[in-house]
């Protein structure tokens, strides 16, 4: 945890369950050293937690809204939220 990261709560609205896009999500995750987590909703959203500084947070949601070549994000909800200690980034159920 940085003395200047963010965090946000993303919901991904599309097509995005079924077609990778966790495991997409998780790799661009990675890839910026965010921390945090991702998983399905019962409403067909995809809801996650990253945290990191806000350049890399930003340069994550560009990716993601672009999505893998099977997904289709259609809208992003993006709110703050507090930051919190954790470690890596995961996959929730």
């Amino acid at each position: 945890m940085g003395e200047y990261d963010v965090r946000k709560h993303i919901v991904a609205v599309g097509h995005v369950q079924g077609c990778g896009f966790r495991y997409y999500t998780t790799m661009a995750a990675k890839q910026y050293h965010l921390t945090g987590w991702v998983m399905n909703c019962d409403d067909g959203t995809v809801e996650m937690e990253v945290q990191g500084r806000p350049g890399d947070v930003n340069l994550f949601m560009e990716d993601i809204k672009t999505g893998n070549r099977f997904a289709r994000v259609d809208h992003l909800w993006v709110s703050n939220k507090e930051v919190i200690e954790e470690r890596g980034f995961r996959m929730r159920n």
